[in-house]
C-alpha cells in the first residue's frame, strides 16, 4: 500500500508541475498578443529569441533583428491590424520546448487563419519565441468562400476565350488550360488574383478554325 500512496502522490506532483508549465506557456503567448495589441514594441520584442524565425506566406525573416524590422510597421497603424490568443498549448516531457496554436483574426474579428509559434523555456524560467509562423489556413465556408468570376473574353480573331478568375491579391498568375489547372491553382487565391483560361480548341473555348489564328 504504501508503494502505491508513493505512486500516487508522485504522479500527482507530476501531473501539478506539468499543469503549471503548460500554464505558464499559455500565459506567456497571451501577454505576447497582449502587448502587440498594447502597441509596447518593447514588451512584444522581448518575446522574441536572438536567433527566431518567423515565417510569413511569402517572406522567412531570420533573426530577431529581421523580425523588428518586419514587425514595427504593424506598430505604427492606430489599431491592430490582427490579433491571435491560444487554444492549444503542448509542453515537452523535459518541460524545456513548448508550442502553441490558435486562431487569428482581422481588425474585424473575422477567422482568416491560424498560427503556431514553438517557445524555448529559458534559464530564469521565462518563456520565449523561437519559431513562429502561419498554420493551417481558416475553414471557408460558402458565405464567405472566395468569390469566382467565371466568362469569355473576346479575342481580336472574333474567338471566344472562357476565363475564371479568383481572389484579389497583389501579385497577378495568368495561368492556361484551365480546364486542367485551375483546382490546383485556385488554393493561392489567398494571396494572389488567380486567372485561368482556356486556349482556341480547349475546354469551353472557341474551336480554332484556322492555324493562322493561333501564336503565343
Amino acid at each position: 500500500m504504501r508503494v502505491y500512496a508513493a505512486l500516487a502522490i508522485f504522479l500527482l506532483t507530476a501531473t501539478a508541475a506539468f499543469a503549471t508549465l503548460t500554464d505558464d506557456v499559455r500565459k506567456s503567448e497571451i501577454a505576447f498578443a497582449k502587448a502587440f495589441a498594447d502597441h509596447d514594441q518593447g514588451a512584444f520584442f522581448r518575446f522574441v529569441l536572438d536567433d527566431a524565425t518567423f515565417l510569413a506566406p511569402r517572406r522567412t525573416m531570420a533573426g530577431k533583428q529581421a523580425i523588428i524590422e518586419r514587425w514595427t510597421r504593424y506598430f505604427a497603424s492606430p489599431e491592430p491590424p490582427f490579433s491571435w490568443g491560444p487554444d492549444r498549448v503542448a509542453v515537452n516531457a523535459a518541460g524545456t520546448i513548448a508550442e502553441t496554436a490558435g486562431p487569428v483574426y482581422d481588425a474585424d474579428g473575422h477567422h482568416i487563419g491560424n498560427f503556431n509559434s514553438v517557445w524555448v523555456k529559458q534559464s530564469d524560467g521565462t518563456w520565449k519565441v523561437l519559431f513562429d509562423g502561419p498554420g493551417s489556413p481558416a475553414a471557408v465556408f460558402a458565405a464567405n468562400a472566395t468569390p469566382v468570376e467565371e466568362s469569355d473574353v473576346t479575342a481580336d480573331d472574333g474567338a471566344k476565350l472562357h476565363y475564371k478568375k479568383a481572389g484579389n491579391g497583389p501579385v497577378t498568375l495568368i495561368v492556361p488550360l484551365s480546364f486542367i489547372v485551375y483546382d490546383d491553382f485556385r488554393q493561392l487565391a489567398d494571396i494572389a488574383t488567380v486567372i485561368t483560361y482556356d486556349m482556341r480548341g480547349r475546354g469551353r473555348s472557341s474551336t480554332i478554325k484556322s492555324l493562322e489564328s493561333v501564336t503565343i
